[in-house]
């Protein structure tokens, strides 16, 4: 699974290893499946260091998904900040929260990891005990082969059962992904999360009436992470939120593509402001013209210079009723430039440039 929090040194964990400069951390409550698995070897009348051998190497598979996500997330420009592993699974924590385009990738590459697991014991399989060899682990045999089964099966299991859409699950980040192509970062991840929180109720059910503690633990950790996450996502949550809806501004000049770069400093001397959306006659957004370009402009092309000669169009653009917190920590401001907010195809508002490196700085802060 995949989790995104400010960098802060966590409580309960130990560093353990280090893969490719990411910690990998075991939590304190992790002790608690070595001990059950010894107390239910023991309880059987077996050695319980087969069975914690066992233990290991499905942990390894475990830490190789989440560095499946981390790899992905660096392959992506997001820093992977840890790993965790709890008694329910591993979990691999970001600094920020990818845009949907960026998390399905980062989501499926876990499951792929234990696809590609299970694929390599296959072939092994295949190859020593031929179709066969597929199904020892039901047989029980306690042999390399046997253990190679299960091994496949648990990978099968785990690339399954982490593909399920439903939050806080890499399937529900997926769907969470799909449904912020449309939505809100927000309203996606309610309904992801919904849907999470009704998934663990299922299995919740399905534990009880098969007196299942194992399903009745999956069932909290899945109910749990749905809950928390819809929470954190309602408005209003901290000060970081609030900020950016206040952080918009509505009053502001705009400029003329065709207008002469002297007309826009004599515009630009009236005002404080630092950067000028580029609006056509058509009401056509082309881009915006920071001060520092108009300068430019005027040095080097000469105050004849159109402002079309200096405008920059690769500027981020939202939506009047987007998540602008969720924008903002996104990263989708580009460095230096401000965010404009557009309805129906012209600018209503804007986010300065000063104001999202004052966010930047307040986010540090609050980490």
């Amino acid at each position: 699974m995949v989790r995104h929090v400010p960098t802060r040194e966590p409580g309960w964990s130990v560093p353990i290893a280090r893969v490719y400069g990411i910690p990998v951390r075991l939590h304190a409550s992790f002790l608690l499946l070595p001990a059950l698995v010894t107390l239910a070897s023991w309880s059987h009348g077996q050695p319980a260091a087969p069975a914690l051998g066992f233990l290991g190497l499905v942990v390894v598979c475990i830490v190789l998904h989440e560095l499946g996500h981390a790899w992905m997330a660096v392959r992506t420009g997001i820093r992977a900040e840890r790993v965790t592993l709890y008694p329910t699974g591993g979990i691999a924590w970001f600094e920020e929260i990818p845009s949907p385009s960026v998390e399905w990738r980062i989501a499926v590459a876990g499951p792929i990891v234990n696809l590609a697991i299970a694929a390599s014991l296959a072939g092994i399989l295949l190859l020593g005990r031929g179709p066969a060899g597929l199904a020892l682990s039901a047989t029980g045999e306690m042999t390399v082969w046997g253990l190679i089964a299960a091994l496949f099966w648990i990978n099968l299991s785990l690339a399954a059962f982490n593909l399920v859409p439903a939050y806080p699950m890499d399937g529900g980040r997926i769907l969470r992904s799909v449904l912020g192509l449309h939505w809100s970062h927000r309203r996606a991840t309610v309904v992801a999360a919904v849907i999470g929180a009704l998934l663990a109720i299922g299995l919740a059910l399905y534990g009880w009436s098969n007196r299942s503690v194992w399903h009745a633990a999956l069932a909290m950790v899945v109910f749990v992470g749905a809950v928390k996450q819809s929470r954190a996502e309602q408005p209003g949550q901290t000060s970081l939120e609030r900020w950016a809806e206040e952080a918009i501004v509505t009053g502001f000049a705009t400029l003329d593509p065709d207008q002469p770069l002297e007309e826009a400093a004599a515009r630009a001397a009236e005002t404080a402001q630092q950067d000028f959306p580029v609006v056509d006659r058509d009401g056509r957004i082309q881009g915006v013209l920071t001060r520092i370009a108009l300068y430019h402009g005027l040095e080097f092309r000469g105050p004849s210079a159109r402002v079309r000669d200096e405008v920059v169009s690769d500027v981020s653009r939202v939506g009047p009723g987007e998540d602008l917190h969720a924008v903002l920590t996104l990263g989708r401001a580009r460095s230096g430039l401000p965010i404009l907010v557009v309805d129906e195809g012209r600018v209503v508002g804007m986010i300065p440039a000063d104001r999202i490196r004052e966010f930047a700085e307040l986010g540090a802060l609050h980490t």
